[in-house]
């Protein structure tokens, strides 16, 4: 059996694409009979508060998943981490093909209703550099570490959600904004630099197999650096208004 088969890839990636597009329906459905003035936003908004579901539930089950991976201490030791899967699609393999299929969802909700252009650079990069390393199975553990980005994103869902509810001088509300900060320095501002300075590290030692794909390698280095660039400058929008939330101002 042919473990690099794109078609079967195409297959994973459709059904998670798929299963995220099935609750976004669902949940707007369920929005519309929870609340008639639903139905009076407009089109945008309200496949953005439908697409909350999906991008709380996504992106946890993608880190909960790493965490199961991450926690065999064997992959993080060389050469495992440079190591090339073979055989039927692992644990890990599998974050990756979520990851896709959450993002070809968003971009077709971009498409359909726009988006700034930095949320485009985002997905589509990440579309890039995770579809390529799904095709190859290389860099499974660089590609797991990568998901830890997307831990913030529930927690942004739900301040978000507070916030159009009117929940924003309630105790609650400011420790989830205070908490979302912190999750975005760990995971955004932390997380990558470190990442990069391994890869680099194995790569001035030596360390990473002549069957690794190069191109691969500066593709996700590039990547990190965005994620990085990208998670500063929104971090500089962020910080504001987590202080202006912990202080009660009524625009947090």
């Amino acid at each position: 059996q042919d473990h690099k088969s794109w078609p079967a890839m195409l297959l994973h990636v459709a059904c998670a694409a798929g299963a995220c597009g099935a609750t976004h329906v669902s949940f707007e459905k369920f929005l519309w009979q929870l609340s008639p003035s639903h139905a009076a936003l407009p089109a945008k908004e309200r496949h953005e508060r439908a697409s909350r579901l999906v991008l709380s539930i996504a992106p946890w089950l993608m880190c909960g998943m790493g965490i199961v991976y991450l926690s065999d201490r064997q992959v993080w030791q060389l050469p495992e981490r440079w190591m090339t899967e073979v055989g039927p699609t692992t644990l890990a393999e599998w974050v990756s093909r979520v990851l896709l299929g959450m993002n070809m969802y968003e971009c077709i909700l971009y498409a359909a209703y726009g988006k700034d252009i930095a949320m485009w650079v985002h997905h589509l990069l990440t579309i890039l550099a995770s579809g390529w390393q799904a095709h190859l199975r290389q860099a499974v553990f660089w590609a797991t570490l990568a998901i830890s980005v997307e831990g913030t994103t529930p927690l942004l869902q739900l301040t978000r959600t507070m916030k159009e509810n009117g929940y924003t001088h309630e105790s609650e509300y400011k420790v989830a904004m205070s908490v979302s900060l912190a999750a975005w320095i760990v995971l955004r501002l932390v997380i990558p630099p470190c990442v990069l300075i391994c890869m680099w590290r194995d790569y001035f030692a030596g360390a990473i197999p002549s069957t690794q794909s190069m191109g691969l390698f500066y593709t996700f280095s590039c990547m990190y650096t965005a994620i990085l660039g990208l998670s500063t400058m929104w971090f500089c929008k962020l910080a504001p208004m987590v202080k202006q939330a912990v202080r009660g101002g009524k625009d947090a």
